[in-house]
Parts: structure tokens; sequence; C-alpha cells
């Protein structure tokens, strides 16, 4: 099996778009995988696409491999964009040896370590209710037991300190009050 071709796609979340890969191979097996990166989704997407040079040819079941390639070959330390890319591609390659080996990708990993996995959603808005209502919206149509937002509003860089910490304070508050005390909230800026 040989790795033919590579190509990526810019998906709109609406606040920013996510790198995702696609890694195709000549027996019509391909992997997908997900480049996030805090850094410039457009600069991933070019990594990636250098990247492909390299791996042309090669056998896509190789990972180790691949990432060492891809890793040692970046010369000097690549940040979050170089590393997205590595990820996103590795991602890809853990798809294809899962499909070719007809197995789940967490069993060549060496199996469950769990039945469930807990996941949240993150609410989105301009406004402390709108956020809240979005909490509330999610965690009632989903289900979701816990949420993960980001404390500082969007233009939190442009704010004197004490408004921003404020405005902070009060979307943290406002959610806090919409779901109630038994919805975990995490924070992420």
């Amino acid at each position: 099996m040989k790795i033919t071709k590579i190509d990526t796609y810019l998906v709109n979340l609406g606040h920013r778009n996510i790198p995702y890969v696609k890694v195709h191979t000549d027996e019509d097996i391909y992997g997908v995988g997900e480049a996030y990166s805090c850094g410039p989704d457009k600069a991933t997407v070019e990594v990636i696409h250098d990247f492909e040079e390299w791996l042309l040819g090669r056998d896509p079941r190789d990972i180790e491999g691949l990432w060492q390639l891809m890793y040692a070959g970046s010369r000097f330390p690549g940040g979050s964009v170089v590393n997205a890319a590595i990820s996103g591609i590795e991602h890809a390659l853990w798809d294809i040896a899962g499909k070719a080996a007809n197995l789940p990708v967490y069993r060549l990993l060496g199996g469950k370590c769990r039945e469930r996995v807990r996941v949240y959603q993150s609410p989105r808005g301009n406004s402390p209710q709108e956020i809240a209502d979005n909490a509330v919206r999610l965690i009632e149509k989903y289900g979701y037991t816990a949420i993960k937002m980001s404390p500082l509003p969007g233009n939190w860089h442009t704010l004197p300190w004490n408004q921003a910490l404020r405005e902070t304070e009060a979307r943290v508050a406002a959610v806090r009050d919409a779901v109630g005390p038994d919805i975990d909230i995490g924070l992420d800026p």
C-alpha cells in the first residue's frame, strides 16, 4: 500500500476554520485527520502540502517512521503549525491502518481503557446572556453534563484590564446561573 495523494479541507466552524487532512492510497483506502492548531490555519495547510511531497509513494502503515520523517525533517522546532500538520496526517494514517486491518483504531493502540467517554460542548455568543442561552440549549437538546467556554470577551485584548475582568466575570456568572450547580464548566481562553 502506498500514499498517492493528500487533500486538505478548511472546514468553517463559524468562529474559525479547522484544517482537515485526507490521505489517499493506491488501494482505495483513505484516512481522515483533524489538523487543529492554535496557529494560522492556512499556514498549517501549506505545511501539510509540503509534507505531501515527502510522503508520496510511502507505506501509510509505517506511522512511526513517517512521523519521525516529518518531525526530524522539519529541522527546526516548528511550533503549533508544524505539530498540527503532523498530527492531522498522523490521525489519517491511523485511520488507514485501522481500515486496512479491519479494526477500530483503539484496538491498534492497545484496546479500550474505559467503556464511556464524557464529552462537552462549547457554547458561543457575543454577550453573557447569549452564551448562557446557548449553553442551556446545548444541555437541554443533547444532554451534556459539562460545557467548556472561553471566559474572555472576543475583544478582551482591546479593553482596559478592569473592564475585561468585569466582562469575564459576567460571562461566567451568567452561564453558571443559567445551567445551575450540577453542570461542570471548563474554561479555555
